[in-house]
């Protein structure tokens, strides 16, 4: 039973007018303020070249609302199709050279 009323009360607090567009948008426009000027700057595991050879490539793996959700997946070259993966969430400027690097970093441990 108690299960049920957290799993109700997260479903509820998800669904609370204040996470609508709107306040994604607000959001975005508020960080887009403070990091005004910022730059990501790798840090010291993105630039550890993987331990063995690495493929990686840009995917699209959805749509919403008509726009394509674009990710980047790397594996170790000539991987097998079952490999443990790890999905590794951007900083709010998005997808860039930083992030991929650190999928790649992943990829030449063995993961996907």
């Amino acid at each position: 039973m108690r299960r049920s009323a957290l799993l109700l009360a997260v479903l509820a607090a998800c669904a609370h007018p204040t996470h609508g567009a709107g306040a994604q948008a607000a959001y975005v426009a508020a960080m887009s303020r403070e990091h005004a000027g910022h730059t990501p700057v790798a840090g010291a595991p993105a630039v550890v070249r993987p331990r063995q050879e690495v493929v990686g490539e840009e995917v699209v793996y959805g749509t919403v609302g008509g726009e394509e959700l674009r990710g980047y997946l790397a594996r170790p070259a000539g991987a097998r199709a079952d490999l443990p993966g790890v999905v590794v969430v951007h900083e709010w400027w998005g997808l860039n050279d930083n992030v991929r690097a650190m999928a790649r970093r992943l990829a030449g441990e063995g993961y996907a």
